[in-house]
């Protein structure tokens, strides 16, 4: 088996600050169950669940994704699945992928420092990649197959975060050449 190198690209994308006390409240009035090292979050809720921040979410996100979209020579984009997770001290997710989509997206509503970005792996030459370049307030958007996982807080400020998955479907072959 031959690898070659086939670049692929991360998108960041810059959301007004004045969204993160709004969704800090929703998020605060959901319910949450306490699963894989996490503090907080609504991963395993059905889809059915009431879930106010993830509509108010899905309206400064929407105008993004339609222009990534186009970006990509895609018509259309699905969130497949959607959630937030608090981490407080100790707290932190192993490695893992997302299945099942393209593209996996992060908005870091808290990020109280450097230290809790997300880790991602490049599993072809067995080591992290340099830390990406994301802040509080940014959405990060990557390709879902690449390893990632949230390191251990060790502060005792509050990491909270909202991840999807999304699908990009119907190629716009015009678009292309």
């Amino acid at each position: 088996m031959k690898f070659n190198k086939l670049d692929s690209y991360y998108v960041t994308i810059d959301i007004d600050k004045k969204h993160k006390q709004p969704l800090l409240d929703l998020i605060d009035k959901m319910p949450g169950s306490f699963m894989y090292g996490l503090s907080k979050s609504d991963w395993d809720f059905d889809e059915n669940h009431n879930r106010e921040y993830l509509e108010y979410f899905k309206k400064i996100l929407s105008p993004h994704l339609d222009k990534l979209a186009d970006r990509l020579c895609f018509k259309k984009w699905t969130v497949s699945n959607a959630w937030y997770q608090q981490y407080k001290k100790t707290n932190g997710h192993t490695w893992h992928n997302h299945a099942y989509s393209n593209f996996s997206g992060v908005y870091y509503v808290e990020l109280p420092n450097d230290d809790l970005k997300t880790q991602y792996y490049d599993s072809m030459n067995k080591k992290i990649f340099e830390q990406l370049n994301i802040n509080e307030g940014q959405l990060l958007i990557v390709p879902s197959y690449i390893l990632h996982r949230s390191p251990e807080n060790n502060s005792n400020n509050r990491k909270t975060i909202i991840a999807f998955n999304i699908n990009f479907e119907e190629c716009i072959h015009n678009a292309i050449n």
